[in-house]
């Protein structure tokens, strides 16, 4: 309904008086500009040109998930989560007692070279999970593509959150946050 879309892509605050000008627009367009009349004129211009912005959104966000962009949009993000990970999976197999101490500052340095076969270890399960994400490319169904790119896509959002739990916060914003951008792009294009 688009209602509901109205409340999720738009801020709390204008959420009522859009509603009543886009759903209801002839009972209640007379009483909304009435009420915006009171404010001084500099204000009254900002908030339409704000309206006017809010409604060409509203009206183009209704729409974008069927298009090609958001396809596009899609592909890019998983390849960027992607590459990331093969990063991800270079410096923990391979440069763990170099870049890890870069990476990893609160770590005890000492520690980095009696733990280099636990690492190259999660950095292989980090070569898996971009090497599904390279797989989803590849398929050519787009609901099986979309299935195994939410799977591969919600494991990293979940170690993403265990590893803010229990190595530092910033994984929460490296891994989690982009996978569940991601996630609900995918979610978004397929209804």
């Amino acid at each position: 309904m688009l209602s509901d879309k109205i409340n999720k892509w738009l801020p709390f605050g204008l959420t009522y008086i859009l509603k009543m000008i886009i759903l209801n627009t002839f009972r209640y367009k007379s009483t909304f500009f009435q009420l915006i009349s009171r404010f001084p004129r500099s204000i009254r211009t900002i908030f339409h040109f704000e309206l006017r912005f809010k409604t060409f959104i509203l009206t183009k966000v209704v729409s974008l998930p069927k298009t090609k962009f958001m396809i596009l949009a899609i592909k890019i993000l998983i390849g960027i989560i992607a590459l990331f990970h093969c990063y991800i999976l270079w410096f923990e197999m391979f440069a763990w007692e170099t870049r890890g101490r870069k990476v990893f500052r609160s770590f005890p340095k000492e520690l980095f070279s009696q733990t280099k076969v636990m690492a190259a270890n999660q950095g292989l399960y980090n070569g898996f999970l971009a090497a599904g994400l390279f797989w989803s490319f590849f398929i050519q169904s787009q609901e099986w593509q979309n299935n195994v790119a939410i799977f591969f896509l919600s494991c990293i959002a979940i170690a993403g959150l265990y590893g803010a739990m229990t190595a530092s916060k910033k994984i929460l914003f490296v891994q989690t946050v982009p996978s569940v951008i991601t996630i609900g792009l995918i979610l978004l294009s397929q209804s």
